[in-house]
């Protein structure tokens, strides 16, 4: 596999779980149990930590099961991003929930589309349009994804589940992505416990998340940007997603994602843009 080839992979990756940490708070224990019904979060800056943004998310329901979660980002210069997740139950109660559908677009100020990821689990259907160009461009492409598939929240609420069933070191699972067309990554996560972060109080769980090319992993390591989410306990013994770091989309800038306690999403969002980081 040459250098360039494996490079597009990472960032193809990468640019999957980025829109992974946008999302979920209160997953119960029951693994296939999602307790969320709303969470807010903030949206910082990593040069300095101010907010530029905030983010919205809600749970619905219906009688047959289904969940459908959305989110909605609105940063402080007009651009925002929307994510519906869909989940079903399986028939066995203890199984986790499985992710049915997965759609996100990032929307420039004016509410023109600047990227949009979307993939239905079950036809194997994934669509791709990247309009940062100044024309949509669409790749389309049929797939077949094995049944630990995750995108946005449902990669978010694997590793909450997994944390609600006790300790691990390492697992493994898929992630789907958009970057050089829709595509099916092998996906390593790592839990550190105990650990604190400067942007939630408490012991808390760090979880990193990496691509697993398996020995070839060891060799580019040292070259894979920082992607963590972070997890603390709750006072009725559940886990919950309380922030993250990442890239916002492929090769884009890097955000803070920050569990809102005493600042809502609405204050937050009006502040002024600071300046981040690009992934490049």
């Amino acid at each position: 596999m040459g250098r360039r080839k494996i490079g597009l992979r990472l960032w193809a990756l990468l640019a999957a779980l980025a829109s992974c940490f946008l999302t979920l708070d209160g997953f119960g224990q029951a693994a296939s149990t999602l307790a969320l019904q709303s969470a807010d979060f903030q949206i910082l800056s990593p040069a300095d930590g101010h907010p530029i943004g905030g983010l919205h998310y809600d749970e619905h329901r219906d009688r047959l099961g289904v969940i459908t979660l959305t989110g909605v980002a609105r940063y402080a210069d007009g651009q925002h991003d929307t994510e519906h997740d869909v989940f079903v139950k399986e028939a066995d109660p203890a199984a986790p929930l499985r992710m049915f559908s997965f759609a996100h677009e990032f929307s420039r100020a004016d509410g023109s589309l600047m990227l949009s990821a979307s993939a239905n689990f079950s036809t194997g259907a994934a669509v791709c349009i990247d309009g940062r160009g100044g024309t949509s461009e669409v790749a389309s492409k049929k797939l077949d994804f094995p049944p630990d598939t995750y995108a946005g929240a449902g990669v978010i609420l694997n590793l909450q589940r997994a944390l609600s069933g006790g300790a691990f070191s390492t697992i493994r699972f898929h992630a789907f992505s958009c970057a050089s067309g829709p595509q099916i990554f092998a996906v390593q996560a790592e839990a550190l416990t105990a650990k604190t972060w400067a942007y939630f109080p408490g012991d808390l769980t760090r979880i990193d998340v990496k691509p697993d090319f398996g020995w070839l992993s060891y060799v580019i390591a040292p070259f894979v940007p920082k992607m963590n989410a972070w997890f603390a306990p709750t006072s009725s013994g559940t886990i919950r997603f309380v922030g993250g770091e990442y890239a916002r989309y492929y090769k884009g800038p890097v955000i803070i994602l920050k569990l809102a306690t005493d600042a809502s999403p609405q204050s937050s969002s009006g502040a002024s843009p600071a300046k981040s980081s690009n992934v490049n």
